[in-house]
């Protein structure tokens, strides 16, 4: 399954800011460490805002700019991080 079919937005959408948050499956997390990882390329996007990882849920929680940053832009992420998107 593709990120953009995995992907969740969580209906959240800020006027003021124009920032979206959506959830995302990451495959292939097994410690803190991978969750730094994932967290640290996310981060470093532009238009990114807020990145959370969870190693239990297996999916990182994405606030960003939908002007600035794509759900396409997380997958490369995430894919040049090592990890797979589910």
């Amino acid at each position: 399954m593709g990120l953009a079919a995995a992907s969740k937005r969580t209906g959240k959408y800020d006027w003021e800011t124009a920032m979206e948050t959506i959830s995302i499956g990451v495959v292939g997390m097994r410690c803190q460490a991978c969750v730094k990882s994932v967290s640290t390329v996310l981060k470093s996007l532009p238009g990114v805002d807020q990145v959370e990882v969870s190693l239990e849920a297996s999916q990182a929680r994405i606030t960003y700019d939908p002007k600035v940053a794509s759900v396409a832009d997380f997958a490369a992420a995430i894919d040049e991080a090592g990890f797979a998107n589910s």
